[in-house]
């Protein structure tokens, strides 16, 4: 009898779920609209329609950049922020608008290989949880922006292969996580910052072919384990071969990595930003 009154008390408590109909999950949040709008925007700035994959993006107005899975984006499993934006060598022609600042929570963002002109907007700099930046074989043109150095996450930047001009900004000072900067194949001038030898997390820094000039700093023997490896490319400039002792017993070991550079060169040679300025507008 006991058993009968557990199975009848059991039936009267299953009841109401089963006339209530199935259970479902609580709705996954939305992207705050400020980020799905950086995103439209980045979309109708870089000729969109064009791009080689755009499936759920063509259907902005309709969909959710996460639940509908827009080609390239990725979110927090809450589906509730933007993480990782990569469409690289999908075609994308045109500006980044500075917009993109507003996608707070990206941590990587890849461009690599597209058709990209204008500057790198500095709302770039917004995006303090960044750790990865690929803007490779693009046609970006200006300064390189001083606020990059607000992103104190950032792990890796790749800039080469673009029209970038302007020195090294002095704010990357503060990049103390940064392991590897590629910078080459641009117009970058000046001489390499000292302060390049305190970004102790470094393994690769690419400087080849550029307008760099003066010394090469000997706070670059602080990075030994660069200096041990490849990661040290600093070709194709206009450096003084004059190096600290250290350095010069390197570069006989590991000369590709500084392969023509100018013999000698007069310290007075090698100015500062913005007095390149003229020669590049006239050159």
């Amino acid at each position: 009898m006991r058993t009968l009154h557990r199975f009848f008390f059991i039936g009267l408590a299953v009841f109401p779920l089963l006339i209530s109909g199935p259970i479902t999950k609580p709705a996954l949040a939305a992207v705050p609209a400020v980020e799905k709008n950086a995103l439209v925007d980045l979309y109708n700035a870089t000729g969109g329609t064009n791009w080689t994959n755009n499936d759920g993006w063509k259907n902005y107005s309709s969909t959710d950049p996460c639940d509908r899975n827009w080609y390239g984006v990725t979110c927090t499993s809450a589906n509730d922020h933007v993480i990782r934006i990569e469409l690289r060598s999908n075609n994308l022609t045109g500006i980044i608008p500075a917009s993109i600042g507003n996608l707070t929570q990206l941590q990587d963002l890849d461009l690599y290989e597209n058709n990209l002109t204008g500057n790198i907007p500095s709302s770039i700099g917004n995006l303090v949880n960044l750790q990865y930046i690929q803007f490779y074989h693009n046609n970006l043109t200006g300064v390189i922006p001083e606020s990059l150095g607000n992103l104190s996450q950032l792990q890796y930047l790749d800039l080469a292969s673009n029209n970038l001009s302007g020195p090294i900004p002095a704010s990357f000072k503060n990049l103390l996580q940064i392991q590897d900067i590629r910078l080459s194949r641009n117009h970058i001038v000046g001489p390499i910052p000292s302060f390049i030898g305190n970004l102790t997390q470094l393994e690769i820094i690419h400087l080849r072919t550029n307008n760099l000039c003066g010394r090469v700093p000997a706070t670059l023997t602080n990075l030994i384990h660069l200096l041990d490896g490849s990661g040290l490319n600093l070709g194709q400039n206009h450096l003084i071969t004059q190096v600290d002792s250290t350095l010069a017993a390197f570069i006989a070991q590991k000369s590709s990595a500084f392969g023509n550079w100018t013999t000698s060169q007069d310290s007075h040679s090698c100015f500062s930003w913005p007095m390149f300025l003229p020669a590049i507008i006239n050159h």
